[in-house]
């Protein structure tokens, strides 16, 4: 008996009906393989389930292992009739964020991101070469970005920054605020109460990818002493390293 190919006209509608069943079936593995290409593989997803437009992961520390929280996203329906892509995001802990992207904009509201500052270790080169460790936690209110302009606030706080080049426990603590007001953003840096190394400055971020900066750090004087070894490390002459960026 001889197998016979269905005609064109059935062909087509079955391939079409396969691909889709593949978009809509696809593991959340491809949201981890996206996230951990983007970080460039310094967070790692771990314990996944459910498929891309609906599914949790465990996000993971790659260079110590540490666990960073359980995330569950969920891909909205109704946004796409306009050609918006969006998701809902749920850490369990914090308010339920949302991510919408269009052609022409991102926009990201109520996120609230913990991260060991190692993540940034890619990005910024001297985290790794100076043993830097730390907390970061990245909070998004109404942020909207696209090429040409940027709303909204972005704040970065770091908190709990050691480093093995010093004598002390602890470094300091800092706050780095975004707040933008259509073609470009205001940054500030501000040091939180109980930090022994100062950091202070401001700047602009100009889209897509534009910052300048001014600033510097100083040793706080009761710490001078513990903390000359991270100054004289980082190239400072004396107790004041001036940061300047873009300029």
């Amino acid at each position: 008996m001889k197998f016979k190919l269905p005609s064109r006209r059935w062909l087509w509608p079955l391939v079409g009906v396969y691909l889709i069943a593949l978009a809509v079936l696809a593991p959340a593995g491809l949201i981890g393989w996206g996230f951990e290409f983007a970080s460039k593989e310094r967070i790692l997803f771990s314990n996944t389930s459910g498929t891309v437009w609906s599914g949790a992961a465990d996000l993971v520390s790659a260079d110590k292992g540490n666990r960073i929280g359980r995330y569950r996203w969920r891909f909205l329906g109704a946004p796409l009739m306009t050609g918006t892509l969006q998701v809902a995001v749920d850490s369990g802990t914090q308010p339920t964020a949302t991510i919408s992207l269009t052609v022409r904009r991102l926009t990201i509201d109520r996120l609230v991101l913990q991260l060991p500052l190692e993540a940034l270790a890619g990005v910024v080169p001297e985290i790794g070469k100076y043993g830097i460790d730390g907390k970061l936690t990245v909070t998004a209110e109404n942020l909207a970005l696209s090429l040409r302009s940027i709303n909204g606030n972005l704040t970065g706080e770091l908190a709990e920054i050691r480093s093995p080049i010093t004598r002390m426990n602890t470094i300091g603590s800092y706050r780095i605020s975004v707040v933008g007001h259509g073609e470009q953003g205001d940054v500030s840096v501000a040091t939180l109460p109980g930090s022994g190394l100062l950091l202070e400055g401001g700047g602009k971020f100009t889209p897509p990818k534009h910052l300048t900066f001014n600033g510097s750090l100083t040793a706080a004087p009761e710490q001078r002493e513990r903390i000359s070894g991270l100054l004289a490390a980082v190239g400072g002459n004396g107790d004041r390293i001036p940061i300047v960026i873009g300029n």
